[in-house]
């Protein structure tokens, strides 16, 4: 019934794999820069699904490294006057476009009152690639793949400041990764086709995360359901879910729940006995820990828990909704239609 989307990721997961693998030395060499430089903070900053893939890094630094990291909305951080943005800090763009208003202006932010700025893009010569201090070209077509250009980057600042003596060996598993996810593709790809035949019409979802997770989560229910498929949602953490949220828990609710695989998955467990005993009947539980990733260190993989929910949601269950619905950007009220 659905086009075969395995093929055709695969053949991108492993050339641009190969392609973003050799051209490490480029985000490196920016980390390196930055290192030499000096910085006091971090701020990942962006929008929509810029904003959702980069949030990770802020807690994997939170948990690694004594850096004070934070991730903030682009145009939030432009007008909330934070004390701890200033001259010594690292703000850190990501940007497909490179004119989105938010990002555009918060490049131009950084250049006006000197405050280094490292720009992650997707397409040279754009506003966002012109203002900032520093850039790193991204992978252009697959999600996944831009993922490793980030962990080089991120991963290589920790090693720099001395909080990640093992990078050379976490690069030899993150270079195994293209690979493995063609795994993930194969092991999930069933689940995903039967995931939107049953609930490709559910008026209202509930996603439930934990740690790094949250990007994936809010990534799929606000910039996926909710914009392309006009699916209301809900993201919670799992964490605060006994604080109101399990009361709209019940059969008629489809749940999803990402189970991640470092320190947070206690949560994850808790609530999804909760689910398992009252709210079962629409259920779904994607976790990360079922899939195997062949050539990746068992000590790294947990790190790798949004790739993983990247492929299995944004790229298959994304895709075949919109297969099904007939639903797309394309199809869009407001987004890029109407001024706002």
């Amino acid at each position: 019934m659905y086009k075969d989307l395995v093929s055709e990721f695969k053949h991108i997961y492993r050339e641009h794999g190969k392609t973003t693998i050799a051209a490490r030395a480029e985000a490196e060499q920016a980390a390196d820069r930055i290192s030499q430089h000096g910085y006091k903070n971090i701020f990942f900053a962006g929008s929509g699904g810029s904003i959702t893939t980069i949030m990770a890094f802020a807690e994997i630094i939170k948990r690694l490294s004594d850096i004070p990291a934070y991730w903030e909305e682009a145009a939030e951080l432009m007008v909330s006057n934070y004390k701890q943005l200033n001259q010594d800090s690292l703000v850190v763009i990501m940007a497909k476009t490179g004119t989105m208003i938010e990002t555009v202006q918060l490049s131009a932010y950084c250049k006006e009152h000197h405050i280094p700025c490292i720009g992650f893009v997707m397409i040279d010569d754009t506003p966002v690639a012109n203002q900032v201090a520093y850039k790193v070209m991204l992978d252009v077509e697959s999600s996944p793949i831009r993922y490793l250009t980030l962990y080089y980057f991120v991963f290589r600042l920790l090693y720099n400041h001395g909080d990640f003596p093992d990078y050379e060996s976490f690069c030899a598993s993150l270079e195994q990764l293209p690979e493995a996810l063609c795994h993930v593709l194969d092991a999930y790809d069933e689940t995903a086709q039967g995931f939107v035949e049953r609930y490709h019409e559910e008026p209202f979802q509930l996603w439930i995360y934990s740690g790094l997770n949250q990007g994936e989560a809010l990534k799929y229910a606000a910039d996926i359901a909710e914009e392309l498929f006009r699916q209301k949602t809900q993201i919670m953490n799992a964490a605060e879910f006994f604080h109101g949220c399990l009361e709209i828990a019940d059969d008629d609710t489809n749940i999803i729940l990402l189970k991640s695989e470092g320190p947070t998955r206690v949560l994850d467990e808790r609530v999804e006995r909760f689910l398992r005993k009252y709210a079962s009947k629409k259920l779904v539980v994607i976790d990360t820990a079922q899939f195997e990733l062949p050539g990746v260190d068992d000590a790294y993989r947990g790190y790798f828990s949004p790739v993983i929910l990247n492929v299995c949601i944004e790229e298959l269950i994304t895709n075949y909704m919109i297969e099904r619905t007939g639903k797309s950007a394309a199809t869009r009220r407001y987004y890029g239609i109407v001024d706002y």
